[in-house]
């Protein structure tokens, strides 16, 4: 016993450790029996959601089916009609790019016809030209010829007309000397006067022909000169007509082929951007098939989000109407509207930091108020952040070293104002975020020495003690923004969003018609560009040709003006000439007027003999005055006649040598205008084959365009009539799409969440009773056939094909360790928000313990040895209670033994003693009826005619009789085979002697009884008698037989009674 204490001792100083690992792992496994709980409920959710959402999907897929056995005959005539569409289309674009192929060619055989055009068209115009050379050369030629004639001819006239008059100039001189000599007496002094002027004048007159004659001489030569300079200056002139010509025609082309170019690259951007609106048109059309179902979603989601924003901010609302009527100051509104996080974190943030909807304010005082309010207007409840309160390491809430530089939730936050820190770390703390599960088991777990508190993008959370939670039918969102301002939806948004549905249909239809005529203007558009690269062509060609010929002329110009190019000793020699004929006319001047003043002189003198002559003299000097004026006027055309002729001779020559090469050049040209002419012969056969195949592929194209005109009207009227159902099927195949991910959602979290739920482990070093198993017990004959799997107590859940566990209505009582599975009926009474408040409970109470769980082994061993040795004691104990039991059944036996007798004696003996009395009476009373043995039993008589007496007050025969009957009486309830009695019957008288005398020889029968005595009432009725008497200091004994005495006595008993 005492190494039993000291064992018990030692164990005893470890129990308070024990008991704090246990209830630790108690607690632990009260958390996977919550989190075992949580996962069930989650996986039934989640059961129910794929039960609902397969229904969903069914009735989604019939009526789609209906819609589409309903209009199957409008879908199969459209389908026909987009094929027969899709097959004219292509044969069109087929046509089409046949088409544009044959116009390409017919673009590039068109620009070598331009060219061609150009180069016979340049070589007709040289050809032209030099035609017109030649037929001007000749004219001039014919023109030198003739005049050549005509001037010879003048001469040969000339020559004879002077010879004629100078013979009548004689004759009619020599009249007038006659008439003259006539008058000559009244004459002479006239005579002698102009004698002396004509003396004075014939050295003037001959200056002044020495003077014209080296004036005409200078006159020629410097004419000569400039007639050159002037050709030069002619064939320039019309050299630069020319090339201004061109370049005029040049300038029009270019502004042309800008235009074009222009209009071309207009034409092109008008194309594309019209192509764009085309591209946008079909991605509105498009986009407005499905607008209706996205106004529809928009508008349900806008519904859901406001009534949650409603619910949600009913106490936010009225704490900020409290805020601004200035009855509170320090409130700062809901936690996850003072900061912002990107959306891809919104899950994962909304799920762990389950704060986010705490109210922040300044001091204990303002949360107090606040709550005051809340609870005097009956708004709401709420939690608040005290920040004076909130006392938090400033280092904890720098960034830290995670594993893998996994980012913190913490450190992603963008908080409006630096104060709200702590409250932030106090909701989230260390808490990293990563991307998948898996990944989010890795970094948990990743250091041996630190657990990390992990959540994922999709909102799957890993605590500190390893536990696991998440998930759901619905994935928690919406904790934080990723801006500042989240306003609710307005009824007039939802209104809008009502109205885009009906909108979307009737814009469709509008916009594909628009389409269609837009299309068709898209079409002409690309119909004008081949035609308008190929007028730019043309005009590219043109301005190429017009430049070259700029160029020929340019060249021609050069030659001409080095080939007629004045030298600079003509140049000299012009100068010299023209100072020379200034100077010869400056003095013909001069003498000129010296012979004008003598020849007015004579010219009076002459008069004033006329006027003496008379009429006949002055006619007749009339006369020969004309015949000299006539004469001077013969020999000045005499003389231009010959310049005239030596001039045509020149110009004959000249224009024979530039026939006689305009006519080679010109051959030259005609052969090249032969070729020119065969190669645009060619060409242009070349071009009329293509254009026969351009006009059969326009023809065929205009046919397939007219075709699918018909045939896209006809369609476009089969998609209004289908345009309702289409908008209805797409409706329903997108709702029936998301309900599919939805399905596949809600199986996949059931999965995961019976994933979560095998994992789960239970503690197997303490002995605990999950509580709803405690409060149901177990039913007979009823077992759960999906508790155990394997040797570590895992549940085996069947799973069924949506994925949640099945289990059986009715569960006997489970081992402790193995986790309960609940039925349907128990699952469907359960709240989530209760099960998720005490994981989070148990987490919390979990994460603030801090147990020695290495106490337990020790313990462990204590306790065997203890129970070692409490064994052997209750071994030993065993053995003394055994005993003890035997002992009590021996107890009771004999009591039960002794109350039987008893009360049986009890009643004998009151018989005994009336029967030995003859009237008395006796009884047997126990002191302690409770306990017999304890104090013994009262033996109270009543004899005859006496009162009631204890045995200790009666005389010493009333003490034997009652003796005696109690001795009877023993014997009666248990009968002795032999009785020794001495002298009982010393006190008796005669009476009494004989009475027990007889009562004793009766009970022979069953007993023997030696009785001494001396009365002989007595001994007299035995049946053998043994005498002792003494003799010589010695005791001596006989006996004797009492046959005599009992021969009344039956055979059978006379042997029973012996007397002494």
């Amino acid at each position: 016993m005492a190494r039993l204490k000291i064992v018990e001792k030692e164990k005893s100083k470890l129990e308070a450790e024990k008991e704090e690992a246990e209830a630790f792992l108690r607690d632990q496994n009260d958390l996977v029996r919550a989190q075992s709980k949580l996962w069930q409920f989650n996986a039934y959710k989640c059961k129910q959601n794929v039960e609902v959402t397969q229904g969903h999907v069914a009735n989604l897929q019939a009526e789609l089916d209906k819609e589409v056995e309903a209009n199957a005959g409008y879908i199969r005539e459209t389908e026909a009609l987009e094929t027969q569409y899709k097959e004219q289309r292509e044969a069109f674009d087929v046509v089409e790019r046949e088409l544009a192929k044959i116009n390409k060619s017919l673009s590039a055989q068109s620009k070598i016809e331009v060219g061609l055009e150009e180069k016979l068209k340049h070589v007709k115009s040289k050809e032209k030209k030099l035609q017109k050379s030649i037929a001007e050369d000749t004219h001039k030629k014919n023109e030198a010829e003739t005049w050549e004639v005509n001037h010879t001819e003048q001469i040969e006239k000339s020559t004879r007309e002077i010879a004629k008059l100078e013979k009548e100039l004689v004759v009619e001189e020599k009249q007038l000397e006659i008439i003259a000599e006539s008058v000559k007496g009244k004459t002479q002094k006239y005579h002698d006067q102009i004698q002396v002027k004509q003396t004075e004048l014939v050295p003037c007159q001959r200056k002044i022909a020495e003077r014209e004659g080296a004036l005409n001489v200078a006159a020629r030569e410097r004419e000569m000169l400039e007639s050159k300079a002037k050709a030069a200056e002619q064939a320039v002139e019309e050299i630069n007509n020319t090339i201004q010509t061109l370049n005029d025609e040049h300038e029009v082309k270019t502004t042309e082929l800008e235009t074009a170019k222009s209009e071309r690259e207009k034409l092109a951007k008008e194309l594309q951007g019209a192509e764009k609106t085309l591209r946008e048109m079909n991605a509105r059309v498009d986009k407005l098939k499905g607008s209706a179902a996205s106004s529809r979603s928009k508008r349900d989601e806008a519904k859901a989000s406001n009534a949650h924003n409603t619910s949600r901010s009913a106490v936010l609302d009225s704490l900020m109407k409290l805020k601004e009527s200035g009855r509170v100051q320090g409130f700062h509104g809901r936690l996850g509207n003072l900061g912002t996080i990107p959306d891809e974190y919104d899950v994962a943030v909304t799920t762990a930091a389950g704060g986010l909807n705490n109210m922040v304010v300044d001091t204990v005082e303002q949360a107090q108020a606040c709550i005051e309010h809340l609870r005097k207007y009956n708004v709401g409840r709420a939690q608040f952040y005290v920040l004076e309160k909130l006392t938090v390491n400033a280092r904890s809430m720098e960034r830290i070293q995670t594993p893998n530089n996994t980012p913190r939730l913490f450190d992603l936050i963008t908080m409006k104002d630096k104060k709200f820190a702590p409250a932030f770390y106090m909701a989230m703390r260390d808490t990293l975020v990563a991307p998948d599960l898996d990944s989010g088991e890795r970094i948990a777990f990743s250091d041996k020495s630190k657990r990390w508190r992990v959540v994922t993008a999709d909102g799957k959370l890993i605590d500190l003690s390893g536990t696991m939670s998440g998930g759901g039918t619905k994935v928690s969102r919406g904790g934080m923004s990723s801006k500042f301002a989240a306003d609710s939806v307005s009824p007039d948004v939802i209104r809008r969003y009502e109205a885009e549905s009906e909108k979307a249909e009737n814009e469709y239809s509008e916009v594909l018609t628009e389409m269609r005529t837009f299309e068709r203007g898209v079409e002409d558009m690309r119909r004008r560009v081949p035609a308008m690269n190929t007028t730019v062509s043309k005009l590219e060609m043109d301005i190429q040709n017009l430049e070259a010929r700029i160029k020929d002329a340019e060249k021609k110009l050069r030659n001409v003006q080095n080939e007629n190019k004045l030298d600079a000793n003509d140049v000299k020699r012009t100068a010299a000439l023209a100072k020379e004929i200034s100077s010869i006319e400056s003095e013909l001047t001069k003498i000129r007027a010296k012979a004008a003043s003598y020849e007015k002189d004579i010219a009076d003198l002459e008069e004033q003999i006329l006027e003496v002559g008379g009429v006949k003299l002055r006619s007749q000097s009339s006369k020969v005055d004309d015949i000299k004026g006539m004469l001077l006027t013969a020999n000045d055309l005499l003389v231009k006649s010959e310049g005239g002729k030596s001039r045509s001779e020149k110009d004959l020559k000249k224009y024979t040598a530039s026939i006689e090469s305009g006519q080679a050049a010109l051959e030259e040209l005609g052969e090249e205008l032969a070729t020119l002419k065969e190669s645009l012969q060619t060409c242009r056969a070349d071009m009329q084959s293509l254009q026969q195949a351009v006009s059969r592929a326009e023809d065929s194209k205009d046919t397939y365009e007219d075709s699918l005109k018909e045939l896209k009207e006809e369609l476009d009227e089969k998609l209004k009539l289908t345009l309702s159902f289409r908008a209805k099927e797409q409706d329903l195949k997108r709702e029936i799409s998301e309900a599919e991910v939805e399905l596949k959602s809600h199986k996949k979290k059931a999965q995961d969440f019976i994933h979560l739920y095998k994992k789960l482990r239970l503690n197997d070093d303490i002995d605990d009773e999950d509580e709803d198993d405690k409060t149901q017990p177990p039913e007979e004959g009823e077992k759960d056939a999906e508790v155990m799997e394997e040797n570590n107590a895992e549940p085996k859940i069947k799973d069924d094909p949506d994925g949640a566990p099945s289990k059986n209505p009715k569960q006997e009582k489970q081992d402790p360790t193995v986790l309960r599975i609940y039925t349907d009926e128990e699952l469907s009474g359960m709240k989530r928000d209760r099960l998720v408040a005490d994981v989070s409970l148990l987490e919390e109470k979990l994460g603030n313990a801090k147990p020695n769980l290495n106490v337990l082994p020790e313990y462990r061993r204590r306790e065997d040895e203890y129970l070692a040795k409490a064994k052997e004691f209750e071994e030993i104990t065993r053995l003394r209670d055994e005993q003890k039991a035997k002992y009590e059944e021996l107890r009771k036996q004999r009591l039960d033994e002794f109350m039987t007798g008893f009360n049986m004696i009890s009643s004998k003996l009151k018989e005994m003693y009336q029967m030995i009395t003859l009237g008395g009476n006796a009884e047997l009373d126990l002191v302690d009826t409770m306990d017999p043995f304890s104090e013994g039993v009262n033996f109270s008589v009543m004899p005859p005619k006496k009162s009631w007496k204890n045995i200790s007050n009666l005389s010493g025969g009333e003490k034997t009789l009652s003796s005696l009957a109690l001795v009877f009486a023993l014997h009666v309830f248990k009968p002795t085979p032999l009785y020794f009695m001495d002298e009982i019957d010393a006190a008796l008288d005669f009476r009494n002697v004989s009475i027990v005398a007889n009562y004793i020889k009766d009970r022979t029968k069953d007993a023997q009884f030696i009785i001494i005595s001396l009365r002989n009432d007595m001994f007299e009725l035995s049946h053998r008698l043994v005498g002792i008497y003494k003799t010589n200091n010695a005791t001596r004994s006989i006996c004797i037989d009492n046959k005599p005495l009992v021969s009344n006595v039956p055979a059978s008993t006379q042997n029973g009674t012996t007397s002494a």
